[in-house]
């Protein structure tokens, strides 16, 4: 696989979380409803990307990713825009851009450093070893930017922490800034939902280490 491939493979990660963009608002980035949703399908992208020959696969397609999404949150503001059908709560005088980008360039790093490691491990040890040091190094990373987000600080034309949907409440969680409590709301442990997040990153993880060994067939 050569580093265009990685390159189209950062696209399809940016339509996946173009797809994720409701679950990955940064009003659910401290539930475990973000890291189900995104553990879910990010391992296995990463973990695969890994068949490229390239130095860095994993950081190459998270960089395109970050790109993209950078050029969308940045770009679409300029664009003046209004709303035209109500209900109206907030009146944006410019396109409104998605949440800045997620820190997928944390786990990516930490992915690809970890290549040389999983060459001793054949099996499900790979996997599992992939899929909990990305889900860590996620957790790590998105958690405190993710409060972050949510601070005055954040408010700016650089990380479009004030951009809101003209539809959107004044009440609602979004536009107060605050983190939705998802596992309160659905009576779910924080740490036994994490638990299971991470579980599932050592699944999606596996089957990414299974097209990783598929492409690198591939290639012969």
């Amino acid at each position: 696989m050569s580093r265009h491939h990685a390159y189209v493979i950062g696209l399809v990660v940016s339509m996946v979380a173009m797809g994720e963009l409701e679950a990955t608002a940064t009003t659910f980035q401290h539930s475990s409803y973000f890291y189900l949703v995104t553990c879910s399908s990010f391992p296995m992208i990463f973990v695969a990307a890994r068949a490229s020959r390239v130095p860095w696969p994993a950081t190459r397609v998270a960089l395109v990713y970050t790109a993209i999404r950078l050029l969308v949150v940045w770009g679409l503001p300029l664009f003046p825009g209004e709303p035209r059908i109500g209900p109206v709560s907030f009146r944006p005088t410019h396109m409104v851009p998605p949440d800045f980008p997620l820190l997928l360039l944390g786990p990516a790093v930490a992915v690809d450093l970890l290549q040389r490691v999983e060459r001793a491990h054949r099996h499900w040890s790979g996997g599992i070893l992939a899929g909990v040091t990305l889900f860590l190094a996620f957790l790590a990373v998105q958690w405190p930017f993710a409060s972050f987000l949510a601070s005055p600080g954040a408010r700016n034309a650089v990380f479009a922490g004030d951009n809101f949907w003209f539809f959107l409440r004044l009440d609602s969680y979004i536009a107060n800034h605050v983190f939705y409590p998802w596992d309160a709301f659905h009576g779910q442990h924080p740490k036994t939902a994490l638990l299971c997040a991470m579980l599932l990153s050592v699944l999606a993880a596996q089957i990414g280490l299974f097209g990783q060994r598929w492409l690198s067939r591939l290639q012969r």
